[in-house]
């Protein structure tokens, strides 16, 4: 049997209400060349009857006891067949072009082993929330340590299955295991952005994102790491103090996004003590935040759907 040339890894925790959507987005990719992994991570609800139900001999699925997003990740890996490897979280969706546009970009591009693209986020009803395309690197490495240009990573990642082989996701970090794998990416894969919204990345209630308390170990963690490695170029290691203080203002915004006011005080704070370009990042962020709502009055996800 030939291998296919993706192998497309979704991740799947009691999924069962969004899980087909989530499949039935990949199986409708205009690349026919693909196949799906839904890996149960211990689930207690009906994922694994959802997976098996598709009907289509293309998908496969994987159950292993619970051990986090990261752990199911790297067993797709681990079972992948295709020469590339893309992944989908099982809440979100791809656009039909989403693989052809980043194959297309791979193939001309030898130096590249990893593309990824813009989001588009919704709700439950498929309403658009903000449109968040990808812009071209200004310093690649950089941009990723300060978490710009991310928008539904890993649900836009497409990679060589060989090199996610040789370093899979973190599964030490209970957050923020996305955000590691971008700077490896980014470093060391020369990955590159599709500017188009090619995911539909679905917000609610049950997102982890909206825990902003969790995200402060893993994320000081992931920047630790990153600081600590010798290779890091001497231009970047002189913004560590702006980097920190980066990441504390996005604490803050999402902290005060949740109403976490006394929270989000305290992270201001420790940003602008960390460096005082924290009031500049919080002000841009709030001048984006307003962009991305106005932009979502404006186009309506049918529109979305269409590139």
């Amino acid at each position: 049997m030939r291998d296919p040339l993706v192998s497309a890894v979704v991740p799947a925790y009691n999924a069962a209400r969004t899980l087909r959507a989530a499949v039935e987005s990949i199986l409708r990719q205009t690349v026919r060349d693909i196949e799906v992994i839904v890996v149960d991570d211990g689930s207690e609800d009906d994922t694994a009857h959802v997976a098996r139900a598709t009907g289509d001999a293309r998908v496969r699925l994987v159950s292993q006891a619970n051990g986090g997003a990261s752990a199911a990740r790297n067993a797709g890996i681990r079972r992948a067949r295709g020469r590339y490897v893309a992944f989908l979280d099982a809440d979100d969706l791809w656009l039909p072009h989403k693989l052809a546009r980043q194959l297309a970009l791979l193939g001309k591009r030898p130096d590249v082993h990893a593309v990824y693209s813009g989001a588009t986020y919704v709700d439950d009803e498929m309403r658009v929330l903000s449109v968040r395309p990808c812009r071209p690197w200004r310093d690649a490495v950089l941009d990723v340590l300060h978490f710009e240009n991310l928008a539904a990573f890993p649900s836009t990642l497409l990679a060589e299955r060989e090199r996610l082989e040789q370093r899979g996701f973190d599964t030490s970090l209970v957050m923020h295991e996305d955000w590691d794998m971008a700077i490896h990416a980014v470093r060391d894969w020369n990955l590159q952005p599709v500017e188009s919204p090619l995911t539909l990345y679905r917000v609610h209630r049950r997102n982890r994102s909206r825990d902003v308390e969790r995200h402060l170990a893993s994320g000081l963690s992931v920047l630790d790491r990153a600081f600590a490695d010798p290779s890091l170029p001497t231009r970047i290691q002189s913004r560590k103090s702006t980097v920190y203080a980066r990441y504390y203002t996005m604490l803050a915004a999402g902290a005060l996004k949740y109403r976490q006011w006394g929270r989000g005080t305290e992270w201001m704070l420790t940003a602008i003590r960390t460096h005082p370009l924290a009031c500049a990042y919080m002000a841009k962020l709030l001048v984006r935040h307003a962009g991305r709502r106005l932009a979502a009055m404006r186009q309506p996800v049918g529109d979305s759907t269409r590139l």
